[in-house]
């Protein structure tokens, strides 16, 4: 069976939640394309105490669509409720902040998440394909794609 459109962005999209979060030092867990609720597919993860790295991880997925080639770079309708969440956070972030200093969060956050996928994009090919054969990856799975090609964060060389 051919895998489809749509599950192809949500492995790519479930993939950089996990390589972006991995490369940031966060533990991964497990994550899978297999529906859960009324999602398509999770990253499950560790605690992350730094926000703006909580923001990096929420927009990875979204990114990571677009740079796949086979959705937008920023879909029309945000996948999921990453968005909803990354726009949660900066409310929390900057609680009495003007809209630009909000605007200023995403874009950093988006910045550095699209930095991380590009400098680890055989690690999320990789574990999309992996993805969409066995549909739920445990986190040694993750380490183990991200150190086969030498997985690093941006101040690594």
């Amino acid at each position: 069976m051919r895998p489809t459109k749509r599950r192809w962005l949500d492995a790519y999209h479930e993939s950089g939640h996990a390589i972006v979060a991995a490369v940031q030092g966060i533990d991964v867990h497990r994550v899978s394309i297999l529906p859960i609720g009324r999602t398509r597919g999770r990253c499950f993860h560790g605690l992350v105490t730094d926000p703006m790295a909580a923001l990096v991880i929420l927009w990875a997925g979204i990114i990571a669509e677009g740079l796949s080639g086979k959705g937008r770079v920023l879909p029309r309708r945000s996948t999921g409720s990453d968005a909803p969440a990354a726009e949660k956070l900066v409310e929390k972030m900057c609680p009495n902040g003007c809209d630009a200093e909000r605007v200023t969060l995403h874009l950093a956050a988006i910045e550095k998440a699209s930095a991380l996928l590009r400098r680890n994009w055989a690690s999320v090919v990789s574990l999309a394909e992996q993805l969409q054969t066995a549909g739920e990856l445990d986190g040694a799975v993750v380490r183990r794609t991200l150190g086969t090609f030498g997985g690093l964060a941006l101040g690594d060389h």
